[in-house]
């Protein structure tokens, strides 16, 4: 369960540190989304004018979005082995 538990923070603390990367260059998108909008605007058109930035920007973007395919990967796979485990793991074999 060690290596289950180690696995599993792997990606989200990835997340994690993506998410606070991207709030540094666009503060008002998770502070207050709903609010901030004209805030969240002004962000957006700095950040796309420096292009060092914005490429930053989208690295982290993609970064959050593998860890978060890998998240779900890891999740599909525990609950796989649950099953496996309750003999509940339904097999449809083919030829």
């Amino acid at each position: 369960m060690d290596i289950a538990g180690h696995e599993l923070r792997t990606p989200i603390q990835a997340l994690f540190g993506n998410f606070e990367l991207i709030e540094m260059d666009i503060p008002s998108l998770l502070q207050n989304p709903l609010e901030g909008k004209d805030d969240t605007n002004k962000e957006f058109e700095s950040l796309v004018k420096d292009k060092s930035r914005l490429e930053q920007f989208t690295n982290r973007l993609i970064s959050a979005y593998k860890n978060s395919h890998r998240l779900e990967k890891l999740v599909n796979n525990i609950l796989d082995m649950s099953k496996i485990d309750n003999n509940r793991l339904k097999l449809n074999k083919e030829s």
